[in-house]
């Protein structure tokens, strides 16, 4: 029994020792690998940091990598066109027809309106005109030289006086002596427009009305018991540049020349 007890003992103490001595190995086996790991760290660290430093000592080229890119060709695809078949429709022409303006009255006095009928309103103008001789400038039609009007009467107006004047406006550059002024009644031309000679009358030639220069006398009436029955008389006024203005002599072409007048109408009651 004391035999047995004893080698029990022995064996409980070399199990302890081997016990012992692997725990002992075990912590040397985690120290040899901590040291290892560290040292391989450090290895890497500084491996990388003489990479970075070799890198950044070599010089580095401006090199700009292009990839080449193949163009991509679509197919061209025409579309059907289908032609259209329209029927044949006649166009129906309808006459140009001008507008009219309504003409515009103004009460000369109660008894005498002045009509007329004018895109730009009472007045006419020349601008940069050529000069014409009188026999084409009597006959002028439908442009801004020229100017058709009319006084309405009533039957009350019979013996009344009126006077038709010109005015030249602010805007007029032409000399008077130039330009030619001729008034047409429904009777006939005005023997007021005309010289002794028969040459139609320049502005500064006609007389003035009540002491103004700017604005003279074309013609003088007085109704007659026809002219109140039947209640109006027509009027067209025209004007043009003289063909005395001699072009070669003057800076006429070389500037703008304007003269531009008004139609007034005065009643005497």
């Amino acid at each position: 029994m004391e035999d047995s007890s004893k080698k029990e003992s022995r064996n409980e103490n070399r199990n302890g020792m081997i016990y012992f001595m692997v725990l002992i190995l075990t912590i040397i086996g985690y120290a040899v690998i901590h040291l290892y790991c560290n040292g391989l760290k450090s290895n890497i660290s500084s491996g990388s940091t003489i990479y970075e430093n070799n890198r950044k000592k070599q010089p580095v080229n401006n090199i700009v990598a292009v990839r080449r890119v193949s163009p991509t060709i679509e197919p061209t695809i025409e579309p059907t066109i289908e032609p259209t078949i329209e029927p044949t429709i006649k166009p129906t022409i309808k006459p140009t027809i001008k507008p009219t303006n309504k003409p515009k009255e103004e009460n000369i006095s109660k008894n005498i309106k002045f009509v007329y009928d004018y895109n730009d309103g009472n007045y006419i103008y020349l601008i940069n005109q050529f000069p014409l001789k009188d026999e084409i400038g009597k006959s002028l039609q439908g442009d801004k030289r020229t100017q058709d009007f009319k006084l309405k009467f009533n039957n009350a107006a019979r013996g009344v006086k009126y006077t038709i004047t010109v005015e030249k406006l602010s805007d007029s550059d032409l000399d008077d002596e130039w330009t030619k002024l001729f008034l047409v009644n429904d009777g006939g031309d005005v023997k007021n427009c005309y010289r002794d000679n028969n040459r139609v009358k320049t502005f500064n030639e006609y007389n003035n009305y009540k002491n103004n220069s700017k604005e003279k006398i074309i013609y003088e009436g007085v109704i007659t018991s026809a002219e109140a029955s039947r209640g109006y008389k027509d009027f067209t006024f025209r004007m043009w540049v003289s063909e005395d203005l001699k072009l070669e002599n003057s800076n006429y072409l070389s500037e703008s020349k304007t003269f531009k007048a008004r139609v007034n109408v005065y009643a005497h009651e």
